[in-house]
């Protein structure tokens, strides 16, 4: 019986460890002016996503970074359109490079957008970003 049990939690763990991502890829700049690059992932872990830069992740820190998620496919959004009403925030972006998570609000379904942006604000430049799919 003891085999059996620690059997079952063995292989419970390696399905958890080798579960996919929700959603994956890697960002594209928006501008060669601008340095942006690196991997990131979305996750479901038990009721919420998960956002997570990789540590390869590497951005020029700018004073109101923000991470959206936007309905629009990524080759459509610019600067003045990404945070529009089709753009939902995630959080603002306070580490620059490795790996960082940020827990999506419970109210928004990844499945629902197309591309992952980091955009500043303030000064309506799309930093870069992401399709969700290929």
């Amino acid at each position: 019986m003891k085999l059996f049990i620690g059997s079952i939690l063995m292989l419970v763990s390696t399905l958890l460890i080798a579960a996919e991502p929700n959603f994956q890829g890697d960002f594209h700049a928006d501008s060669f002016w601008t340095r942006f690059e690196g991997s990131w992932r979305i996750d479901k872990i038990e009721d919420r996503f998960v956002v997570t830069f990789d540590k390869n992740f590497d951005a020029k820190k700018a004073p109101d970074l923000k991470v959206f998620l936007s309905k629009k496919a990524f080759g459509e959004v610019t600067g003045r359109n990404a945070a529009d009403s089709d753009s939902v925030l995630i959080a603002p972006l306070t580490t620059f490079t490795g790996e960082v998570s940020i827990v999506v609000p419970q109210d928004i379904n990844p499945e629902d957008y197309q591309s992952i942006l980091v955009h500043c604000e303030a000064y309506a430049k799309l930093w870069g970003g992401s399709p969700l799919r290929p």
